[in-house]
């Protein structure tokens, strides 16, 4: 299945996305995705977003028994920056209890970064 996501974003103008995976079960993992590869700090080519099931072992297992045509993979925010990605991450597992629902595969979240590394997301500027 393809990703879901609102056709008026185009990933080539965003660095990274928070995405949902959900199963035919109704069981749903959270996690976030680079659109790009880096080295040296430029952009080195495309990342395997569009083909990525999860980091997470559990739910490529998961979703290779369900199947990949049964299960649902949607983008549902689109950042600016690696900074901002961890926190849409993190809210996005906070706010909807995603840790307290027994539906949920995501088995912790653990992520430690400075204020700095939010600083600017907002700024449109940023994307240039």
């Amino acid at each position: 299945m393809d990703w879901q996501f609102d056709p008026a974003y185009k990933p080539r103008d965003w660095h990274s996305f928070v995405y949902r995976i959900t199963l035919p079960s109704g069981e749903y993992y959270l996690g976030k995705k680079c659109f790009w590869k880096k080295s040296k700090g430029k952009i080195t080519h495309e990342s395997d977003w569009k083909s990525y099931w999860s980091s997470s072992k559990d739910v490529k297992a998961a979703v290779q028994a369900a199947g990949e045509a049964n299960c649902r993979r949607e983008i549902l925010t689109f950042c600016v920056s690696a900074g901002e990605a961890s926190y849409r991450e993190l809210e996005a597992l906070v706010k909807g209890d995603a840790l307290l629902d027994p539906l949920c595969l995501n088995k912790n979240i653990l992520m430690t970064f400075q204020r700095k590394v939010l600083e600017g997301y907002q700024n449109p500027e940023r994307r240039a």
